[in-house]
């Protein structure tokens, strides 16, 4: 399985043209929720979990740039799996290298429950601040909004949707 993978890498790479590669990026992140609020009860200040998540940006003509990745992640209820889509804007703030990235994305995923998974789904406004090393990747910090929905925990309980403060750290290649 694995050596099937490295020979499905090694042809994107070879086939791939080296003008794509410079607009194309993989990202790996980590962060922390603390939840703001449980829309049935309120206000409800507290940790909510966290995740890991493996993406691709492409970068369109300096203005736009459209992400898809997989997460896997802990909110409320417990673990869930999620894809996650979405565009932002890079900002270049002046001549240094570091850029600001606001951004948009919907999750569609499952929450891993018992005796059946459940779906998910939530949206993400985010912001990202990376600075850009020579070769182009480089470290960043990751903040933002986070709303989780998994509407088939409401026959389990009454609190099943989140809304959370995201921050953590990323680094993208």
């Amino acid at each position: 399985m694995v050596k099937k993978l490295l020979y499905i890498i090694l042809l994107l790479k070879v086939a791939t043209p080296g003008h794509a590669q410079k607009s194309i990026s993989i990202e790996v992140q980590a962060w922390a929720n603390v939840r703001l609020a449980a829309l049935n009860s309120g206000w409800d200040a507290g940790r909510n979990g966290g995740g890991l998540s493996l993406g691709v940006h492409k970068q369109f003509k300096e203005i736009f740039m459209a992400s898809a990745s997989g997460e896997i992640g802990a909110a409320g209820i417990g673990n869930y799996l999620a894809v996650k889509a979405g565009a932002g804007k890079p900002i270049g703030l002046g001549t240094s290298r570091w850029v600001y990235t606001p951004g948009f994305h919907l999750l569609q995923g499952m929450a891993l429950a018992r005796p059946h998974p459940l779906y998910m789904w939530g949206l993400e406004q985010s912001n990202a601040i990376d600075f850009k090393l020579k070769n182009a990747s480089g470290p960043g910090l990751v903040f933002g909004f986070r709303f989780y929905g998994f509407p088939g925990y409401s026959k389990y309980s009454e609190v099943h949707s989140f809304v959370d403060l995201k921050a953590g750290l990323r680094y993208t290649f």
